[in-house]
């Protein structure tokens, strides 16, 4: 369902049937049970998504891909260098800009925020002008070429969010003098004072005077004049804001990236929302049945739910596509604000549209579609 409110066009059900050709998984992996190739849990969950897209295809082929305004930098040079690194010291963690790069889509995603992946072959064509912000995670592989493309993105408008120590290689693995690299530190107006490992009860103070924790590295940041200081750590700057051209860039000096569920979450939809990108969806509230307790959110800004709702949302002309998914073990009522004020609901008739946000119930582990007709 989730694929389906994220744009896919085709589905293709693998049916393993492991009560025919040997007892490999049985039970588990197939569709059909092992014991009289009857029907499963899998194999109904199957139907009913199939019997879901051909009552509705009429209304689900109205509906289409929203066009991103946020690009994630998914670096293969970057990719290239870390199974170098793996290859030669096995204790390096490994997929490290890879799970970055998913961590950033997943936060983003949970504030109602779309993005793409791009990656440096497509910045010679130009790709960076469709969006509004571009997010490098944990890139530290930057070639001149590249480092050139995304200081005029930056220099005709755009904004950059970056983390760890970007730039710190070029693209033949030497350290470089100045960090960022190729020029990029003219981009972030800062550069790599030090380097070093973060103690346990060091904590990244923000000028608004939040706490972070710093995970992995620390840099220590020679914020350059007319950049700002956006956080410290014992003292020396952390993250720095910078004006480029006609563009912004922040560079913070830890891996933000490495722990989603906090620190990223906290920084970068926030970062993005400011920098003129809509959500698609906001949950605003949600309430536990069994307790009744109730999570609010006054300022109706996103709301990242951990560990409770996920969703997806897919919009056509006149027809919406909402999918949630609880992930807690209780069940919940959660009320979520939709980008319409006015729509019937076409195939569920427990949940209720009411003020632009739609309320319903949740089982443990359920997902509901919602497919509605918007009306003027």
């Amino acid at each position: 369902y989730h694929s389906l409110a994220r744009g896919m066009k085709g589905l293709v059900f693998w049916e393993w049937q492991s009560w025919r050709s040997g007892v490999f998984e049985p039970g588990e992996f197939s569709l059909r049970n092992p014991s009289d190739g009857g029907p499963t849990e899998r194999s109904d969950a199957a139907r009913k998504f199939g019997e879901f897209v051909e009552k509705y295809q009429e209304c689900l082929a109205k509906l289409s891909l929203p066009e991103p305004q946020v690009a994630i930098f998914h670096s293969m040079d970057e990719f290239a260098m870390e199974e170098l690194l793996q290859s030669t010291y096995p204790n390096v963690p490994p997929f490290l800009h890879y799970n970055a790069a998913y961590a950033t889509h997943q936060v983003l995603a949970k504030a109602g925020i779309s993005a793409d992946f791009v990656t440096e072959s497509q910045f010679a064509s130009g790709v960076l002008k469709k969006y509004k912000v571009l997010i490098m995670p944990q890139v530290r592989m930057i070639a001149k070429d590249t480092a050139n493309a995304i200081k005029e993105y930056v220099h005709n408008g755009g904004t950059v969010w970056a983390d760890g120590r970007c730039g710190v290689f070029d693209k033949h693995l030497y350290l470089r003098n100045i960090v960022p690299c190729n020029g990029l530190d003219e981009l972030f107006g800062c550069r790599e004072m030090d380097e070093v490992a973060p103690r346990e009860d060091d904590m990244l103070v923000l000028k608004n005077g939040l706490l972070l924790k710093p995970c992995r590295e620390m840099q220590r940041l020679d914020a350059y004049g007319g950049a700002r200081v956006l956080a410290e750590c014992n003292g020396f700057p952390a993250a720095v804001g910078n004006h480029y051209g006609n563009g912004t860039a922040e560079l913070w000096g830890t891996y933000l990236t490495a722990n989603p569920n906090a620190e990223l979450a906290e920084i970068l939809p926030r970062f993005v929302i400011e920098n003129g990108v809509e959500p698609e969806l906001r949950i605003c509230s949600v309430c536990v049945a069994a307790s009744g307790r109730r999570q609010h959110n006054p300022r109706n800004k996103p709301c990242v739910i951990e560990e409770e709702v996920i969703f997806s949302l897919l919009r056509g002309q006149d027809t919406l596509l909402a999918v949630f998914t609880s992930l807690a073990s209780h069940e919940q009522k959660v009320t979520a604000q939709l980008p319409v004020s006015k729509c019937r609901i076409l195939n569920d008739a427990t949940s209720v549209f009411k003020d632009g946000c739609v309320e319903f119930s949740l089982r443990p582990r359920e997902t509901l579609p919602l497919l509605l007709q918007i009306e003027n």
